[in-house]
């Protein structure tokens, strides 16, 4: 998938609908960063729908204090 421009929440989604989902194996684990193109309400329900199970370390989690 090849992207021209800055990514968000609709190119992301395509991004998991694309390329994620086809691949992704029950019990995989998808580690997302902050980028707020991760949490749009569009995204988060696309995961969900396809059974994703993402997860955002602690220290990247706003708020959180570093090790």
């Amino acid at each position: 998938m090849l992207l021209d421009g800055p990514i968000n929440g609709a190119s992301f989604k395509a991004y998991v609908e694309q390329v994620l989902a086809p691949v992704i194996r029950p019990g995989d684990l998808v580690v997302l960063d902050n980028l707020s193109s991760h949490k749009t309400a569009m995204v988060r329900k696309t995961l969900e729908d396809y059974g994703i199970r993402t997860k955002v370390p602690a220290s990247l989690q706003p708020g959180s204090q570093p090790d």
